[in-house]
């Protein structure tokens, strides 16, 4: 008994670090698939979109979208309301940072300090990370969270 409240901490423990980390590691192939794109001359996206965008694009959705997923699969009680607050909290985290962005001229600007120039299009990436992050949730919530149900 004393083993299986042990697990089930440590499993609320570690389920935000691995989601965030099985996140940042599913990029690195995508990153490399990108550059590799960006690399062949006469790529037709190359010509409207740069590849700093085109990363920033699919990191704001492959990033939240795996942790998400993961965090949903290890958490071993409370999946909807859990799900719920950490995609709330990527939504607010993605909203204050685009709207510091737009805001400050393309610098990020926190407390003073400022960083960039930001070249990409903030314009169009937030709004494309936050819809695509809400299907995200969705699905989680969905297939996850929904399948625990059937198991009951």
């Amino acid at each position: 008994m004393a083993i299986k409240i042990i697990l089930i901490i440590l499993r609320w423990i570690f389920a935000l670090p691995a989601g965030l980390i099985t996140g940042f590691i599913v990029m690195f192939p995508v990153h490399w698939f990108l550059m590799f794109m960006y690399s062949i001359g006469g790529n037709p996206a190359t010509l409207f979109i740069s590849i700093e965008t085109t990363e920033r694009l699919i990191q704001g959705f492959v990033i939240p979208a795996v942790t998400i997923y993961v965090f949903a699969q290890i958490v071993p009680n409370l999946k909807k309301i859990s799900t719920l607050i950490l995609g709330s909290t990527i939504y607010i985290f993605i909203l204050i940072n685009w709207i510091l962005l737009v805001f400050n001229n393309g610098f990020y600007c926190y407390s003073g300090n400022c960083i960039g120039p930001y070249s990409g299009l903030a314009w169009l990436e937030a709004p494309l990370q936050i819809g695509g992050l809400f299907f995200v949730i969705r699905y989680v919530y969905n297939y996850v969270v929904e399948k625990e149900k059937m198991k009951t």
